[in-house]
C-alpha cells in the first residue's frame, strides 16, 4: 500500500511582531496633556500601568504641580485616597503649586503635605471635617508663598486664627472659610467663626 505523501515544506503563518501602541509615539507635551486630564487618581491607578512610556511619563514631577482630589467618590474610600494623596505629593518632588482635597484628609496628612510642599500657592480643603482648625492655622505659618487658601472645616476657625493666617501669609490674595465672604477690615473685627476674606 502506497503511503500518503506530505509536502516537504508546510507553510506556517508567523504573526508579525506586535508594534508599539500608537499613543507611545505621541509628542511629550501631548502625552502630558492627556495624563493631566486623567487627574491624579487616574494616573496612579490606571495610566502608569498602560505601558512603559506612560509609566515613565507619570514620574515627571511637572505633572504633579497641580493635584486635584475632588471626586465625590473619594468620600467612600478615605484611607485609599489619603495614601494616593501622599504618593502624589511625593511625585511632585517639592514642585507642588496647587492642591485641592475634598471629602477626606486629617491632620497627619496635612502635616505630611506641608512639610514637602514649600512652594504651594493655592490650597483648597473642601468638606474636610477631620482636619482641625488648629492644624489649618499652624500649617499656614509654614506656607509663606500661599496666594489662595479656601477651607471648609468643622469646627471652623475663629477670627483671631484667620488674622494669624493673614500675617503668616503675606502673599495671600484670597481666603475663604466655610463659604461666607467679608472684606478684610471687617473680617478682623468679626466675632463670627464662619467667615471669609478677599484681600485685593
Amino acid at each position: 500500500m502506497q503511503g500518503h505523501r506530505f509536502p516537504r515544506h508546510i507553510p506556517i503563518d508567523i504573526p508579525a511582531a506586535a508594534s508599539s501602541p500608537p499613543w507611545t509615539e505621541l509628542p511629550g507635551d501631548v502625552t502630558a496633556d492627556i495624563l493631566r486630564r486623567l487627574g491624579p487618581a487616574g494616573m496612579l491607578l490606571i495610566a502608569q500601568r498602560v505601558c512603559t512610556t506612560w509609566w515613565k511619563a507619570c514620574k515627571d514631577p511637572t505633572l504633579w504641580r497641580v493635584i486635584d482630589f475632588s471626586d465625590p467618590n473619594e468620600r467612600k474610600c478615605t484611607l485609599k485616597y489619603i495614601a494616593m494623596c501622599r504618593h502624589a505629593v511625593d511625585r511632585s518632588q517639592g514642585q507642588l503649586l496647587d492642591l485641592t482635597i475634598q471629602y477626606f484628609g486629617d491632620d497627619a496628612l496635612m502635616n505630611y503635605i506641608v512639610d514637602r510642599s514649600p512652594n504651594l500657592k493655592r490650597l483648597k480643603l473642601g468638606s474636610c471635617f477631620y482636619i482641625s482648625g488648629y492644624c489649618a492655622t499652624r500649617m499656614a505659618a509654614k506656607l509663606g508663598h500661599l496666594e489662595e487658601l479656601h477651607l471648609t472645616l468643622r469646627p471652623c476657625i475663629g477670627a483671631a486664627d484667620i488674622e494669624a493666617i493673614g500675617y503668616s501669609c503675606p502673599m495671600l490674595k484670597s481666603f475663604s472659610c466655610n463659604g461666607l465672604k467679608y472684606k478684610f477690615p471687617t473680617l478682623l473685627k468679626a466675632s463670627s467663626t464662619l467667615c471669609a476674606l478677599d484681600r485685593k
